[in-house]
């Protein structure tokens, strides 16, 4: 299994990263092998506690498949269906294979931190050698995209790069390397969704996962303490223009048109309040001369056809799958996090803690928690599954705890009956 999850997370990233134009080829071997490999395990090792413990996942995929036929292009959202199953039931049975080897987690997060920092470091020297290809020109301005089609793929990358490098226990030149390269690249999308969601999941996971808080907060008052200072010698100026195109001001009264769909989003869901407009598809809603145009305007890029979500992942089930499939989607994003604050209390999942945060928070703003096509969608889908399994893992790692503090006692003991027994012999 390890080797199909090595293939899947570089095939996701590849086909997103490298120039090739392939969008199904290497996500369909991938995901064709996870889906052979995980249902196969299902039919051979599955029981029933295992249906019991991601029974939330198992009742989503149903309501998934339930919409298929009510939607305006079943092939392809069947294929969707059968492609995020194909993740879950892989993850699932990576998982649960060998419940006792929490080694495996620490796998996945490891290759996925290092893969985040050679794409942003490539992001950088390319940004250095070829701007013209580092950035997309919107009607808001230039944005930086890096290596990805898209601005928003390079600010979900890096801003779950700069959590993984700040709380895991890696080397410290890797992880110095890892968030030198993510600040850059997340600043330089503009991508103000995901810098509010960096923010908050890093204040989040500091208060529940940081040791130290107080060493910490001083650290942060100093580095930005300093950098101010550095500005203020420096004499360094930003310009109101750049300001404005960085930040794009103009567009946060309503969010570049964000609002505006979420509005009609919600007028829409009563048309299909049950099980939606299909998985993916709940822009059905937004055909051709469905939005009128007296309402406030909306930037193009919103409505492209082929990339055009509701940018809200929230919003975005609502319409995909209707009440049904939305109620299991919200239960499934608050379980996450309720399980990973729950069930870890030697408090070792500050990384995790922090991505399915970041993940949770970004989706408001993007549609980042959907399907199986992109890999930082896949890596949430990862999360949860782990989430949900965390009762055993905590259950293990408390045995092993346990064990470990029984065997230190014993051997303090002995230690001090021999120093006795040498000194009263002397």
């Amino acid at each position: 299994m390890a080797y199909i999850l090595g293939l899947l997370i570089l095939a996701l990233l590849l086909k997103d990263a490298a120039p090739i134009g392939d969008t199904y080829v290497l996500r369909g071997l991938s995901e064709g092998l996870a889906l052979i490999v995980g249902a196969y395990w299902f039919l051979t090792h599955s029981r029933l506690e295992i249906y019991k413990k991601y029974i939330l996942i198992f009742g989503y995929l149903i309501v998934l498949s339930l919409t298929i036929p009510f939607s305006s292009q079943p092939i392809y959202v069947g294929l969707q269906v059968i492609s995020l199953a194909a993740v879950l039931l892989f993850f699932i049975a990576h998982l649960e294979a060998s419940p006792n080897d929490a080694a495996k987690n620490e796998t996945v997060m490891n290759v996925t931190m290092m893969a985040f920092i050679i794409v942003c470091l490539a992001s950088l020297v390319l940004l250095a050698y070829s701007p013209g290809f580092a950035y997309e020109e919107t009607l808001e301005g230039r944005r930086f995209r890096g290596l990805f089609g898209k601005p928003a793929k390079m600010a979900a990358t890096s801003g779950l790069l700069l959590g993984l490098c700040i709380f895991s226990e890696r080397k410290v030149l890797l992880r110095a390397a890892g968030i030198l390269s993510s600040l850059p690249c997340l600043y330089l999308t503009g991508s103000r969704t995901f810098w509010a969601a960096g923010a908050a999941s890093l204040l989040i996971t500091a208060i529940f996962y940081l040791r130290r808080k107080l060493e910490w907060g001083l650290a942060a008052v100093m580095i930005i303490s300093f950098s101010l200072i550095v500005t203020t010698v420096a004499d360094i100026n930003i310009s109101s223009k750049a300001r404005s195109r960085i930040l794009r001001i103009d567009s946060i009264e309503r969010m570049s048109g964000r609002t505006v769909i979420w509005g009609l989003a919600f007028e829409k869901f009563w048309d299909r309040p049950f099980l939606g407009y299909g998985f993916t598809l709940g822009s059905d809603a937004f055909k051709e001369g469905e939005i009128p145009q007296s309402r406030p305007p909306i930037s193009p890029t919103l409505l492209n056809n082929e990339t055009f979500t509701l940018h809200s992942g929230y919003v975005q089930a609502l319409l995909d799958s209707g009440f049904l499939g939305a109620s299991l989607y919200l239960s499934i994003v608050m379980s996450v996090l309720w399980r990973l604050i729950k069930y870890d209390r030697g408090r070792k999942y500050g990384a995790e803690m922090y991505c399915a945060g970041f993940l949770t928070i970004s989706n408001f703003g993007e549609s980042v928690i959907l399907s199986a096509a992109v890999f930082h969608a896949v890596f949430y889908w990862y999360l949860a599954t782990f989430a949900l399994s965390l009762d055993r893992f905590h259950e293990n790692a408390q045995e092993t705890l346990a064990a470990e503090t029984e065997n230190t006692k014993t051997s303090k003991a002995v230690s001090k009956k021999r120093k006795y027994e040498l000194l009263k012999t002397i």
